[in-house]
């Protein structure tokens, strides 16, 4: 596996979490859509709720940005950004998606722990362990 290939897999992750966002919630019921947008409000009205939120998103950045340039601890924060948004779904309330969303968001999963395993026990493993200060 060379570099390009795999900062092309973490491009493809990065695409499939921005086609997630983008995807239209239409296929919704407004009922649906009206709950899921109430709850999240709610949510982000409390100041520990709008920390949680931006405090995830800024673990993600820079957890896909370490990887990005390889850095020696990146996989870790990667995984570690990827479980952290999965553990804080559940205090959102409610929670539905359209095909499509479930699509991107469901192949974006898989494709982080891929990314996660190959970067600490497969062929991309060679480009976190080096030590930045090595002359050689």
């Amino acid at each position: 596996m060379t570099k390009t290939q795999f900062r092309g897999l973490l491009t493809l992750w990065a695409a499939l979490i921005l086609c997630r966002l983008l995807a239209p919630s239409g296929g919704l019921p407004d009922g649906v859509r009206a709950a899921m947008q109430a709850s999240m409000n709610t949510f982000i009205a409390r100041p520990a709720g709008l920390l949680v939120i931006l405090g995830t998103w800024i673990v993600v950045i820079v957890g896909a940005s370490g990887m990005f340039l390889m850095r020696r601890g990146a996989p870790y924060l990667f995984i570690a950004a990827s479980l952290l948004s999965l553990a804080i779904t559940p205090m959102f309330g409610w929670y539905a998606a359209t095909g499509w969303q479930l699509l991107f968001e469901g192949f974006a999963w898989i494709l982080s722990g891929a990314l996660f395993v190959l970067a600490v026990a497969g062929p991309a493993r060679d480009f976190f362990d080096r030590d930045p200060h090595a002359t050689a």
